[in-house]
């Protein structure tokens, strides 16, 4: 049995779609009827807004959704729209998609809602790369310190690209990064 602060990961091929969204029904009435009526009110209402949901991997990425329908981004780029229950349900069920992340919620309220203002803020840093490697080498350091590995992965990709390019030709810098990114 896991200690309490330690997560569970469930096998996704032992559970059926119909299942997950019978759970979540259950926990989403659960907490309606335990709120007071303006937050429940509030809370459904957020949990119904359809929100543009935006891969950020260069892979393909693919997910059941609650009603069973599957939902596939083929690109980094490509674009779907999807309710916010769902993208809950999709992080419950792994946190890969919005927590390392594989795709990006384009609404503040939403990204505030589910508890990834910081996570975002992160990755507005690094979206510039030039901007981001124009920065001091502390803060630089700072921010790839606290970067998931698959996202340490896709801007090593870059900067890796950028320095074969020549587009990076400090040396100090290079050297820098180098030793900063494993590579």
């Amino acid at each position: 049995m896991p200690k309490k602060d330690e997560k569970q990961t469930i096998d996704l091929n032992s559970i059926s779609p119909e299942l997950i969204a019978l759970l979540t029904n259950q926990i989403k009435s659960e907490l309606m009827n335990s709120m007071p009526t303006n937050q429940a009110d509030e809370e459904e209402k957020i949990l119904n807004k359809k929100v543009k949901v935006t891969s950020i991997s260069s892979g393909s990425i693919g997910v059941y959704l609650l009603n069973g329908r599957f939902v596939k981004w083929e690109k980094a780029g490509d674009s779907i729209m999807l309710k916010v229950e769902e993208l809950v349900n999709m992080n419950s069920v792994s946190e890969i998609y919005l927590e390392q992340p594989l795709l990006i919620i384009e609404d503040k309220e939403v990204i505030k809602y589910l508890g990834l203002k910081e996570k975002y803020d992160l990755i507005e840093k690094i979206k510039d790369i030039d901007k981001f490697l124009k920065l001091d080498r502390e803060e630089i350091a700072t921010i790839l310190d606290s970067l998931s590995k698959d996202m340490r992965a896709d801007l090593s990709i870059e900067i890796i690209r950028k320095i074969n390019d020549g587009s990076i030709d400090s040396r100090v810098l290079v050297e820098f990064l180098k030793r900063k990114l494993n590579i």
